[in-house]
């Protein structure tokens, strides 16, 4: 397997680290909005499986899934890293078994609550419908056509709370956040996206951008540094 070829993109910085937390497939669109001028970015490796986004040489794009108890595969080639994730951890020797000559490779669990990454590693992060996803209204039920938890449910605002703290915990000062939420007719989802962004109290450690055109949110927000924060 050869080395990927560097992509070029002006004002991109060299060895950024690029996460997205929760389902994949169709978030990557809000990605390559994102950055649309920088060009449409690129898997490396070939396999949809296979969870990074080269932007330029060194740079990383890492998805893990939001929920417990995912793999996470993590391989090296040469000076390019990947990493990617399976729902079964039995999957490790098709995963070794798969792997280039010359690519170191090795298994490691990770999800949204215990990110892989060291403190203050990831410059970007992005989560898509995750604040909200799969969350209905209080007094709709099931037979409103709706699946999901009720917002008021104590274990949904914990796991939200947890995946919060470790974003807190990876994400570089001056770093980006990324929320986009989505708000289908048949969901109250803004509701209860209001909801989490106050009881989570993320503005208070970041600075916050918003776009709303009225069926979707995204938040742009910047984390402020320790001295910010004391002020």
């Amino acid at each position: 397997m050869e080395a990927a070829e560097p992509i070029e993109h002006e004002g991109v910085k060299p060895q950024r680290m690029i996460v997205e937390i929760g389902p994949g497939e169709r978030d990557r669109a809000l990605i390559n909005r994102l950055f649309s001028d920088q060009g449409t970015l690129k898997y490396f490796g070939g396999d949809n499986k296979e969870a990074l986004f080269e932007l330029q040489s060194g740079d990383m794009f890492v998805e893990v899934d939001l929920l417990p108890s995912q793999s996470v595969d993590v391989f090296r080639h040469g000076d390019h890293k990947a990493m990617d994730y399976s729902h079964l951890p039995y999957l490790k020797k098709s995963f070794e078994a798969r792997l280039p000559d010359g690519v170191q490779g090795e298994l490691v669990h990770a999800d949204g609550t215990h990110l892989p990454f060291d403190r203050e590693a990831v410059d970007i992060i992005f989560i898509a419908n995750v604040l909200s996803g799969h969350i209905k209204d209080d007094t709709q039920t099931l037979e409103d056509g709706v699946i999901g938890f009720t917002a008021s449910e104590k274990e949904v605002q914990v796991e939200k709370q947890r995946l919060i703290a470790e974003i807190k915990r990876v994400l570089r000062p001056g770093g980006m956040f990324i929320v986009e939420e989505e708000f289908p007719p048949y969901r109250s989802g803004r509701a209860a996206l209001n909801r989490a962004l106050e009881e989570l109290q993320i503005d208070q450690d970041f600075e916050v951008e918003t776009t709303d055109d009225g069926y979707r949110l995204i938040l742009k927000l910047t984390k402020r540094n320790e001295s910010s924060l004391s002020n």
